[in-house]
């Protein structure tokens, strides 16, 4: 059996999802998710608790500049992978609570979704 080299073993161990949006959107999204994170900590608010508040909806999505990708913009689903399969298998609309943050780069959104989004460690009962 052959070795896996260290890329390959780390992109077998990302757990956010990569999505395929069109360049318009992208930026779009990543104008609007800056617009709000920089309203959040203008209003004095507690970034660790903004963030966490930010994972209680269904979706989340993390946003950071990527010159390799459409409209320069990466975009992953943080939280809610599962829901979105589940919703594409589907033949009616779902209603979602759908949030965005910010992030400086794919290893930040990862860390993002291995801390609040659905790469966490579920604690068993």
């Amino acid at each position: 059996m052959s070795k896996r080299s260290e890329a390959e073993r780390d992109v077998a161990d990302m757990t956010m999802v990569m999505l395929n949006l069109p360049a318009d959107e992208r930026r779009v999204r990543a104008e609007a998710t800056n617009a709000a994170m920089a309203c959040a900590m203008a209003s004095g608010a507690e970034p660790n608790a903004w963030l966490r508040e930010q994972f209680t909806g269904d979706l989340v999505l993390g946003l950071w500049e990527d010159p390799t990708e459409p409209g320069g913009v990466a975009v992953a689903a943080l939280k809610g992978h599962g829901r979105l399969m589940l919703i594409s298998q589907g033949t009616r609309s779902v209603p979602m609570v759908i949030s965005a943050i910010r992030c400086t780069c794919a290893e930040e959104a990862e860390a993002m979704c291995r801390t609040f989004g659905d790469g966490r460690a579920k604690i068993k009962s």
